[in-house]
């Protein structure tokens, strides 16, 4: 079967069969045929290597049944050696330089292996740029072998030979050997010290546009700065344009994940000024305002019992993309007033992870993760947890951007929880809030009761209110996982509570049953999927009842992610009833250089909604891009498509488009962020500095071991990589020891360690494994990172017979530092030689380690040497053991 989905940038009418093909095949398994496009025969897939995952969102070819694979990015992916002096000649070698390999594509006269050698002229050829050889000649080239799963679009590497991984993997065991399965004792991750200042220099997202419509120009301007302020850190986002400003809004935040703001120990956030909206159980979320919050709960806490809700600040214009466990849940774009906001987003039980990815309008790309667990929110025993929060929804702490209101609609509430036990926490909250999310809705009063408890697997949730109209309700839900199916239920009794989490729009429910199932779906049915089911049943205080019934399919495919939701909504009213089906299929595709986005709405009456949007890199750093929407029933068409370039420290994004609202339009949009390095000097660049954390880590050799930096002994290490979180970032340390990282995640702590790896010298050694630290936008963390120079201690272990030096082999030796603690073992060879490597200075002491058993003389005990590992002198030679 060919499993060629094609892609064509070059037209939009070929990018939208793309994404129908795509759509068809998550759904049918039928694959498109090609087209005779450059890019007709690319197919994504993911590599699995030696049945192992191994990379994702890699490209291959499949041309007339033959494979092809980019030879460039496959040994770069697999750490062999190749260069490139044009998109059609290539030469490399697969670790011995003397036998490398040099290919031309459509000439058959090639070298491999040091030798003049013959291939076919079809087994290598140019596309996109790139130099493609057949899996036949990649064979030959490299040691491998590829085959590729067209059902699952896996590219099924194996290894034939020794690839680069392993025979590090094989250097180092050999090494080890030596040292016969020594045993370190790892340092513990510290604390990193990141103090709010009274002020710091901001950093600042800026978006420029000018725009042209109906012949009459407009300018206007975005801005986001934050930094420190007040000892917090504060956002600013201003827009303003030929009519004035537009919005203004402020808020000064200080958050900890351990709870220490402020130096109160339970304390996790204060905010002041414009604030995002509260969500208390039953009652619901209300808008964001002007006021202030204070609060001793988990920063990724769940708002709400099966849900949760993620929002925050950025530029407009950007899109933001939401995974959940690696699904796409939704998609959306952030507008002119600058916030994102995803609501309900489904809770699963155990661990849920949200992975955000944040595209920019000039090809700009982030990622942030957030994680909500179930169970989360119950409290230690013995603990407690508090918040209060006073806030005017709709209103801005300067006046500007207000919404007009003719019923200020006060919002203020305080919440207390105890952890009577491990299983069960209680607490209550009096509450002044909205009675519905409307702007204009009128506040009420009210008082809860919230007890969150635990029965080995279930998790149950109950929540009762009462308002100040002496109505009252309450909600109790469970929440489990059965045979691998996440189950959670959840029935509220309202009986006249009006509350935001109650009403409909003008309607409010008097009671509603709620249940959700989410599993994985079998390999064998499809791949890498899961199914949600969702029922709901929900009877409104005027007697109409409702009933909704979802199911919900997400699948990822490497860089291709479905959502699929089929639902049936049923109104009765008296003897009236009226059912309806609609469904709404979401996707987005990484495919390469292009990323798309879709998404189709439908019912019984047919197509009602189609939203497209795309990006492609037709060149480095310089991108197309298009937006698409038409809504069938009022028949309005909105169609844009812009250039943009990335400078690096300045993108360019020009717009042409028509809208039938608006006609035909053009805009001119610059975009870059600045910040200020540790000298106070700006720094520029396209990408987004100000919404989130930033690193400047300094790396130097301690060579005194003093663990500070001193100018006129230690000296700064350049090419150092930094692992965050695990995960090795790309930027390397300059001639100074500096390199700096952008785009952190700030409601959670991080973790930052020196990549052993990418220091040259096999002698230096990290002298501190990894930082703890909370990044917070727009404000560097500048912390430093001491390489120690290691040395080694070696000798050989002997016992004297007869006037002769025996060896001895088998002898399992000690080394031991301050307070006689072991820090490492080793086992002496077979001619009693045993080494210890990567040393730290000080003084150790050697001896013959307690079990050794009886082929060892009774002064074995006795029989120590004492070494002094200095920075003078690193190697201690011939420290040989009498026993």
């Amino acid at each position: 079967m060919h499993a060629a989905a094609a892609v064509t940038a070059g037209t939009q009418a070929f990018a939208l069969w793309r994404v129908a093909c795509l759509l068809l095949l998550g759904a049918t398994g039928t694959v498109c045929a090609a087209s005779d496009d450059d890019h007709a025969d690319e197919v994504p897939v993911t590599v699995s290597l030696d049945g192992r995952p191994f990379a994702s969102d890699f490209v291959v070819i499949e041309r007339d049944g033959v494979l092809y694979l980019p030879l460039l990015n496959t040994a770069s992916l697999l750490s062999f050696v190749v260069e490139a002096s044009d998109a059609a000649h290539a030469s490399g070698h697969r670790g011995d330089p003397e036998r490398g390999y040099a290919i031309h594509a459509g000439n058959s006269d090639a070298v491999i292996d040091g030798m003049p050698a013959r291939i076919e002229a079809q087994d290598a050829l140019v596309a996109s740029d790139m130099l493609w050889v057949s899996a036949a000649l990649a064979a030959r080239l490299l040691p491998i072998e590829a085959v590729l799963d067209t059902r699952q679009f896996v590219l099924q590497i194996t290894a034939t030979g020794e690839l680069p991984a392993a025979a590090q993997q094989r250097r180092s065991k050999d090494h080890a050997a030596l040292q016969a399965g020594a045993e370190r004792v790892p340092l513990e991750v510290r604390a990193g010290r990141f103090p709010y200042r009274a002020w710091s220099l901001p950093a600042g997202d800026i978006q420029m546009l000018a725009s042209v419509r109906d012949a009459e120009g407009e300018f206007g301007l975005r801005a986001l700065l934050a930094g420190d302020l007040l000892w917090m850190n504060s956002a600013l986002f201003v827009s303003a344009s030929e009519a004035g400003l537009g919005e203004v809004r402020l808020r000064l935040s200080r958050e900890s994940a351990g709870g220490d703001a402020f130096g109160w120990s339970a304390l996790t956030r204060a905010e002041i000024g414009d604030v995002f909206g509260s969500s208390l159980p039953l009652l619901g979320s209300s808008a964001g305002g002007r006021g202030v919050v204070l609060s001793s709960f988990p920063l990724d806490q769940q708002t709400e019992f099966d849900s949760t809700r993620i929002e925050g600040d950025a530029l407009p214009g950007w899109q933001v993309e939401v995974y959940g466990n690696d699904r796409l849940l939704d998609f959306r774009q952030v507008g002119s007033d600058g916030r994102y906001l995803f609501e309900r987003l489904p809770v699963l039980f155990g661990e849920n992870q949200y992975r955000l990815v944040f595209f920019g309008p000039g090809g700009q790309r982030r990622e942030e993760v957030r994680s909500v667990r179930v169970g989360a929110d119950r409290i230690p025993a013995g603990e407690w947890r508090a918040r209060v929060a006073a806030h005017q929804p709709g209103q801005s702490l300067f006046g500007v951007g207000e919404v007009p209101s003719p019923a200020l609609a006060n919002a203020a509430s305080a919440e207390l929880r105890y952890g009577v036990r491990k299983w069960l926490t209680v607490g209550g909250f009096l509450a002044r809030a909205p009675i519905s999310a409307e702007l204009d809705a009128p506040s009420s009063d009210y008082a809860g009761f919230v007890a969150r408890a635990s029965l080995g697997a279930v998790a149950l949730n109950l929540d009762l209110v009462a308002q100040d109209n002496d109505a009252a309700g309450g909600s109790v839900g469970a929440i489990s996982e059965i045979a691998g199916t996440s189950v959670s239920a959840r029935w509220s009794e309202y009986h006249g509570l009006q509350t935001a989490e109650s009403a409909r729009g003008s309607e409010f429910l008097e009671r509603e049953l709620f249940v959700r199932l989410n599993r994985p779906l079998p390999e064998s049915l499809l791949h890498n999927a899961d199914v949600a089911l969702e029922l709901t049943h929900g009877v409104f205080a005027a007697g109409r009842e409702e009933d909704r019934m979802a199911a919900i399919v997400r699948q990822q495919l490497g860089g291709i992610g479905l959502e699929h939701e089929l639902q049936y909504q049923r109104i009765r009213s008296g003897e009236i009833a009226q059912g309806q089906w609609q469904l709404r299929s979401s996707g987005t595709f990484s495919l390469a250089q292009v990323h798309l986005r879709a998404q189709l709405a439908a019912d019984a009456g047919g197509v009602n909604g189609l939203n497209l949007s795309g990006l492609w890199s037709f060149r480095p750093n310089t991108y197309f891009g298009f937006n698409y929407s038409h809504q069938f029933e009022a028949l309005e068409d909105d169609l844009s498509a812009y250039v943009a370039h990335d400078f690096g420290w300045l993108n360019m994004r020009l717009v042409g488009g028509h809208s039938d609202p608006l006609g035909v339009y053009g805009n001119l949009e610059l975009s870059f962020s600045f910040a200020f390095d540790q000298q106070h000097r700006p720094i520029f660049s396209s990408r987004r500095l100000a919404s989130g954390g930033l690193i400047e880590p300094f790396i130097y050799l301690d060579r005194d071991n003093d663990g500070r930096f001193d100018a006129g002994r230690d000296h700064p290490l350049s090419g150092v990589t930094m692992a965050l979180d695990q995960s090795t970032r790309a930027n390397r340390s300059d001639a100074h020891g500096r390199l700096q990282i952008d785009s952190l995640a700030t409601a959670s702590r991080s973790v930052l360690a020196i990549d052993a790896r990418s220091l040259t010298d096999p002698f230096h050694h990290p002298a501190t494994a990894a930082v703890s630290f909370q990044a917070r936008p727009g404000t560097w963390f500048r912390p430093e990172f001491a390489v120690l120079e290691t040395g080694t201690i070696q000798g050989h272990v002997y016992r004297r017979t007869d006037g002769q030096r025996l060896h001895l082999s088998g002898v399992r030796l000690e080394l031991q530092g301050d307070g006689g603690k072991v820090v490492a073992t080793s086992v002496s060879q077979v001619d009693g030689y045993y080494v210890f490597e990567g040393v730290l200075p000080g003084f150790w002491q050697v001896l013959p380690a307690a079990g050794n058993g009886n082929a060892l003389s009774p002064v074995a005990a006795a029989s120590r040497r004492s070494a002094h590992v200095t920075a003078e002198q690193l190697m201690i030679d011939g420290l040989d053991i009498e026993l």
